[in-house]
């Protein structure tokens, strides 16, 4: 789910991470995902523009001046 993916941006790196807890047969089990995307530049934070559609995420950034 969207609200369960957090990002952090610390210069050129973009920090993504994700859980989801899920309940099925075996009991409940819990999931983690963690990235660490190196952009090709510097980006303005300020800029983020989120979507999430299908099970898509897409992130924009504006380069840093």
């Amino acid at each position: 789910l969207e609200e369960s993916i957090k990002l952090d941006l610390k210069g050129d790196i973009l920090i993504l991470e994700a859980h989801s807890a899920s309940s099925g047969q075996a009991g409940d089990e819990k999931r983690k995902y963690s990235k660490e995307i190196l952009l090709p530049s510097k980006v303005n934070p300020e800029t983020e523009e989120r979507t999430y559609k299908n099970g898509i995420l897409e992130i924009k950034f504006k380069k840093a001046i």
